[in-house]
């Protein structure tokens, strides 16, 4: 486990960086950060305001298509996940010489989240100081957001990939490869000269021409398997995340994956479906190399009835024996709840009503009440192998204190069903979601703005619950977004102590 095997030479290199650096942090699997400012009396109520800020180690889906593009094109490639490899147990990582030791033309660094603006600005930093001979590309929809001020500040970066990149990343790749210039390649932002340039993206791809389960091109992908976004756990199940759709046809205004905020980033005009068959495919290989739990990136019921139970059905006929994570959009229709234990050994059901208040969620993009909610939280429990997970997310437009209370109501009422709760989340704004494109319309006060915004909040070693909420709204500053959260916590951690830390585990069987 966690051995770092030689990755021979490469043509392309795929890195996803840590949120921070050996050299940064005493230690790089702890983030409990204090809250900064807040008025507390003691060492325990103290506690209760701490958050985490971890490296975030999932990889972005789109990087195993990319790969396996670049290898269809005859080009070595190989996926590093460096971010895993810092919480890997008796494992130390020194950047510097991981890239010293990589031997690779290109170095493609994902700078998808907004968490690893720091991280893929300082590897691109390493790469042209360890590798003077390599080129440095970033990717990604916060890259993609941030193109230009990028390549404006940041020499260590060659070049951009736009969108959806896995047609043009091998296209880059090719022309560097082969000394060419890229003046004429489409989806890609450049420096020609003192100039810099962007070419728009090509006419986005059908989804079903991608490839995302070959594992084998990630390094230590055993340990991946078993490893959420803070770091590598022995006890996890292996579990992947698998793309089924590309857009979304919601525009939920927090989400930088919301219809027009993926559209302005992608140019994809309307969301795309994964077949049912190649989903199934999909599926089947992910069991067949060590995965007991799918997590899809979309709620299947966006392609409709007949979709999802195609999809389902094809996974039953070939006899594929695995769990499931979804997250919901709006709330399961009875039918898809009832396919589920039929298809899956375990189903994880995630809902995200964000507010308890009816109208902050409508404001927010999410139109169902709460009598329905619960409802359908219940026809899960009685499901038995269906468990729930209901996420809240303090702070959003409309939100005040008076509305809060009604969002720990609704908690209360949960914390009846044996259901986990989440809701003590702290919001990293996404740079390019409705709220940070149209702040005055939804009387916003932002604090990040800039990407050097965004850079200079993930290069802390210390990042507290104040630093991370990046705006006010009319009716909460920050530090009654920071109290609410704390109130939110606090209950979390009561009912934990009814129903002790709930998870799905109970329901997936253990190799």
């Amino acid at each position: 486990m966690g051995e770092t095997i030689d990755l021979g030479s490469l043509d392309v290199v795929l890195l996803h960086p840590p949120r921070i650096f050996e050299e940064e942090a005493s230690g790089l699997r702890s983030f409990l950060r204090g809250l900064r400012g807040t008025r507390t009396e003691t060492e325990g109520e103290r506690r209760r305001t701490q958050t985490e800020i971890p490296h975030y180690t999932y990889l972005p889906m789109g990087l195993f298509s990319i790969a396996s593009n670049l290898v269809a094109e005859g080009l070595e490639t190989k996926i590093v996940n460096l971010g895993l490899e810092a919480t890997l147990p008796k494992k130390r990582l020194n950047v510097k010489r991981r890239i010293r030791a990589i031997d690779a033309r290109i170095f493609g660094i994902d700078l998808h989240w907004c968490i690893h603006s720091h991280g893929a600005i300082k590897l691109a930093k390493l790469i042209e100081e360890e590798r003077s001979d390599s080129v440095s590309i970033l990717g990604g929809l916060t890259a993609t957001w941030f193109w230009r001020e990028i390549l404006e500040q940041y020499p260590q970066v060659d070049a951009i990939v736009l969108g959806e990149a896995e047609n043009s990343f091998a296209d880059v790749a090719k022309a560097i490869l082969q000394d060419k210039k890229l003046g004429d390649l489409p989806g890609v932002a450049y420096r020609e000269g003192s100039a810099i340039k962007a070419n728009p993206p090509k006419p986005t791809p059908s989804i079903n021409d991608f490839h995302f389960t070959d594992l084998s091109r990630l390094e230590n992908y055993q340990d991946y398997l078993r490893s959420d976004p803070r770091g590598f756990f022995q006890g996890f199940p292996p579990s992947f995340w698998l793309p089924i759709a590309r857009g979304c046809p919601y525009n939920c205004i927090y989400c930088g994956g919301g219809s027009e905020a993926y559209r302005t980033v992608t140019n994809r005009e309307e969301p795309a479906l994964r077949s049912p068959s190649k989903v199934a495919d999909d599926v089947q290989s992910l069991v067949e190399q060590g995965v007991r739990k799918v997590c899809l990136s979309h709620d299947p019921e966006i392609g409709g009835k007949e979709y999802y139970r195609k999809m389902f059905r094809e996974i039953r006929d070939r006899g594929i024996d695995v769990s499931l994570y979804v997250e919901v959009f709006r709330l399961p229709t009875p039918d898809f709840l009832r396919v589920l234990p039929k298809t899956f050994s375990a189903t994880t059901i995630a809902f995200s009503p964000e507010s308890g208040s009816e109208d902050v969620r409508r404001l927010v993009g999410r139109s169902f009440s709460n009598d329905a909610l619960l409802r359908s939280i219940k026809d899960c429990v009685r499901l038995g192998a269906v468990f729930p997970e209901v996420y809240f997310l303090p702070g959003l437009p409309g939100e005040n204190r008076e509305t809060f209370k009604i969002t720990l109501e609704l908690i209360t009422k949960l914390s009846r069903l044996p259901v986990r709760i989440q809701a003590d989340n702290v919001y990293i704004m996404d740079p390019n979601c409705l709220m940070a494109v149209n702040p005055q319309e939804y009387g916003l006060k932002l604090f990040l703005r800039s990407f050097n915004d965004y850079l200079n909040l993930t290069s802390k070693t210390r990042v507290g619950i104040m630093d991370m909420i990046g705006h006010e709204t009319s009716t909460l500053s920050r530090e009654d977004i920071a109290s609410l959260i704390a109130q939110a916590w606090c209950l979390t951690k009561e009912i934990q102590k009814v129903w002790g830390n709930l998870s799905e585990a109970r329901f997936i069987p253990q190799p």
